[in-house]
């Protein structure tokens, strides 16, 4: 009975630890933006820009939600090379900071947010994040994007650690390049970006002696998705385990397991339908993992 209260309390301690460090994207829905040396930029984030010239980032009120939106596009500025054309490379680093992006204070496994892109003549838009130690690199993840997308479309890109290391600095970058490569890129190109997120931590789950053990819920693949999708997790022992899909108004539609698992990794389909075999309509959607007091929540995309 005491090894189990201490060990709960371990697990309570780690929860509410996580909890207080969890760090948020700063002006993550770009809702906030200040003026500096008469360029107007999203406060948190930077971008080269040629004053009174071409400033290839802007606020849109073309938002996914809120107010405002960040609009990158590539431009020609007349003046002569390198700086004849300007991509627009949106990084998260506050203007005039020399730091390598912004504070973060666990391994977050992926990004999510949404964004438009107009394509000219074969551009892509291409998404970074890297996770540092300091100025160390430990973590990676990116996504090239080549379809052009007329409506808010969501994006997921899973961030992979080379190191056990805990991240302490997060850089997201935005940009265009060209059909073959980083330039080349072309006028009229442009993308919009809104209500980036991070996925939800993962809960460490501690035992005695040299265990450390993971409850983890992991990101749904594909995502977004059409006709199914996986969904991993893992367990740090044997125990019952519920998974339940949840609609964006927080009902919930179906129910995946409820059952008992033994310890390791495990995964699960969904076919995008609901308790009554009918397919749910397009949009966002959550699926929980739940086992006694512990549960860990994800979003994911359905488009058919």
């Amino acid at each position: 009975m005491k090894s189990y209260i201490l060990r709960s309390i371990s697990l309570v301690l780690v929860v509410i630890s996580t909890l207080i460090s969890h760090a948020q994207i700063i002006n993550s829905d770009f809702e906030d933006w200040s003026l500096f040396s008469n360029l107007r930029m999203p406060d948190g984030w930077t971008f080269a820009g040629v004053e009174g010239v071409a400033v290839p980032v802007t606020r849109t009120s073309e938002s996914h939600s809120g107010t405002y939106a960040a609009k990158g596009e590539v431009m020609k500025t007349g003046l002569c090379a390198p700086l004849s054309i300007l991509t627009p490379t949106l990084v998260s680093i506050s203007y005039g900071s020399e730091n390598l992006g912004f504070s973060v204070f666990e391994k977050h496994y992926s990004i999510s947010g949404f964004y438009k892109f107009n394509p000219v003549e074969g551009d892509k838009f291409h998404i970074t994040v890297i996770m540092f130690n300091d100025t160390t690199t430990v973590g990676i993840g990116a996504q090239m994007i080549e379809t052009g997308a007329i409506e808010y479309t969501p994006f997921n890109i899973d961030i992979s650690y080379i190191s056990e290391e805990i991240p302490n600095t997060c850089l997201i970058t935005f940009t265009i390049c060209g059909p073959a490569g980083s330039d080349g890129y072309h006028e009229g190109s442009y993308y919009t970006v809104d209500e980036l997120d991070f996925d939800t931590p993962v809960l460490l789950y501690q035992g005695f002696g040299d265990f450390n053990y993971q409850f983890a819920l992991q990101q749904n693949y594909p995502n977004p998705f059409g006709s199914e999708t996986e969904i991993t997790f893992e367990i740090p022992e044997n125990m019952t385990v519920k998974i339940k899909i949840f609609n964006i108004l927080g009902q919930e539609i179906n129910e995946l397991a409820d059952r008992k698992y033994v310890k390791g990794s495990h995964s699960i389909k969904w076919n995008g339908r609901d308790y009554n075999g009918r397919k749910v309509s397009n949009g966002i959607y959550f699926y929980q993992i739940q086992s006694g007091d512990l549960s860990q929540a994800k979003k994911m995309y359905l488009l058919r």
